[in-house]
């Protein structure tokens, strides 16, 4: 099954394949990046889950942008 949720690395809602296992919901994007649920029958539920997780996300920087040595140097000398 495939559903458009908020993907932290693309910054944009994409097609995520969902996976159900026993113990949890794994939502993977077209880029390869897995978001993990705790699995629920209520559809309430998770739609407020994938809303919190967009909420929490959104303008992010995703991991494979962000450099420490110059990122880090850089926050030090504007401090």
């Amino acid at each position: 099954m495939t559903k458009i949720l908020f993907c932290a690395v693309c910054q944009d809602d994409t097609t995520h394949t969902i996976d159900i296992l026993p113990h949890e919901i794994v939502c993977t994007c077209d880029c390869g990046h897995p978001i993990k649920f705790p699995p629920s029958k209520d559809a309430g539920v998770l739609r407020a889950m994938f809303d919190r997780h967009r909420a929490a996300n959104l303008g992010q920087i995703p991991a494979v942008e962000y450099k420490p040595d110059v990122d880090v140097a850089s926050a030090i000398e504007n401090a």
